[in-house]
């Protein structure tokens, strides 16, 4: 009986392939900013803040030509459903407080930046890309979130002047905040800044004419319906 013959180990060198359990492996991760994570469910009740960033090398956005096609892409997208509340225009991101009126307001969202990107590409006579990433969205659900959102982008342009925090000038012995209405947001039509900043509050208003302003925040803003932005923010102590 001949005996059983044994494997033997070749001198062979195994080549790596790709995938597999290993560092390294899989899909590449090609953006840093958001994650294909599942979008968190959207109520009537609870108010979002988005943020749009755009890809590098676009002109800023502060200009009157571009900022009427994302005024353009709004008013469409407010016929289907879509409520716009408070917003911020800076020259390379956008900020917008949103309140949920559908169930397929994702949708709408999508619908909206595929309007504006092909408005502003024809605009700029271009093609590609406009949005850096998929768009940021936070679902605000209590009234300190609602309160530091609002103080967040109403005072956005006034941030990104003075290094990200808001100017202070101290007069006498009391502490008092400088903010500049930008022409670019939805802060000359808020009102409640008493409420949102204290009583020590100056303003920098802008030479823009009101009435371009006031038809601007007709067609773009929407009156904010959900407790949370009518009256419950006023709520939150800071």
């Amino acid at each position: 009986m001949s005996p059983i013959p044994r494997q033997l180990n070749l001198p062979f060198r195994m080549r790596l392939k790709h995938g597999g359990r290993r560092a390294g492996a899989g899909r590449p991760k090609v953006s840093d900013l958001q994650s294909h994570i599942r979008r968190p469910e959207l109520t009537r009740r609870e108010p979002v803040h988005v943020t749009l960033k755009l890809q590098p090398g676009l002109p800023s956005l502060r200009r009157k030509e571009l900022f009427r096609c994302l005024r353009r892409a709004v008013c469409t997208a407010r016929k289907q459903g879509f409520g716009v509340t408070h917003f911020a225009i800076l020259s390379n991101h956008i900020h917008m407080i949103l309140e949920p009126r559908t169930s397929g307001v994702g949708r709408l969202f999508q619908s909206l930046c595929i309007s504006f990107a092909k408005r502003l590409n024809k605009k700029l006579a271009r093609k590609g890309a406009v949005f850096l990433d998929r768009y940021h969205l936070r679902v605000l659900k209590t009234p300190t979130e609602v309160r530091r959102a609002l103080a967040y982008v109403l005072t956005n342009e006034s941030r990104h002047q003075i290094r990200g925090k808001v100017r202070r000038l101290k007069n006498s012995s009391l502490e008092k905040f400088a903010v500049r209405l930008d022409p670019f947001s939805s802060a000359y039509r808020f009102e409640d800044w008493k409420s949102l900043l204290g009583s020590k509050v100056e303003f920098g208003f802008s030479a823009w004419s009101e009435n371009l302003m006031e038809n601007w925040f007709d067609e773009i803003l929407t009156p904010a319906r959900t407790w949370l932005l009518t009256r419950g923010w006023m709520l939150a102590k800071e």
